[in-house]
């Protein structure tokens, strides 16, 4: 026969407030949840039978050679090197040409920053108000400042 064990299921009440059971702190390293003081690169593992095109430090040697870069990069908090298999890029086997590469930090990524300097520059703040159209062109004016100093960096 089992001895019961009386357990607390109810969580305490103190000054009229709900007291939570366990330790509920938010993770400082969740840029979902908390802003983020410098933005994150962050690698998540590629779906079975890909591998990701650029290395976090490519990443970060691409995001120094950007122009405006100060100014996009306020208020994102992560670039995410994700696992998505449905899409070249998102505002979320074999050897790797070089030129993939490149399209993936040339355009992919100056596309989705383009989303995100469109929500910044909105007068909400809330939303990319002006889509797709600003998104290219965003990565197309980047492309055209941006390459050759790519190329010399990325010996392409």
């Amino acid at each position: 026969m089992t001895a019961q064990i009386h357990r607390r299921t109810a969580p305490k009440v103190r000054n009229g407030r709900v007291l939570k059971k366990h330790s509920w702190r938010l993770d400082p390293d969740d840029y979902n949840v908390v802003p983020q003081s410098e933005i994150r690169l962050v690698r998540r593992r590629p779906c079975e039978g890909s591998r990701h095109l650029a290395s976090i430090a490519q990443l970060r040697t691409f995001v120094g050679l950007l122009p405006d870069w100060d100014e996009v990069a306020v208020g994102l908090d992560a670039i995410v090197l994700d696992s998505a298999d449905d899409c070249a890029g998102s505002y979320a086997p074999g050897v790797v040409e070089p030129q993939a590469r490149a399209y993936q930090l040339l355009h992919i990524l100056p596309h989705e920053l383009g989303h995100h300097h469109d929500r910044i520059t909105t007068r909400s703040r809330r939303r990319s108000s002006r889509g797709e159209p600003y998104a290219e062109a965003y990565a197309n004016r980047v492309l055209e400042q941006v390459f050759p100093s790519y190329a010399r960096v990325f010996d392409l």
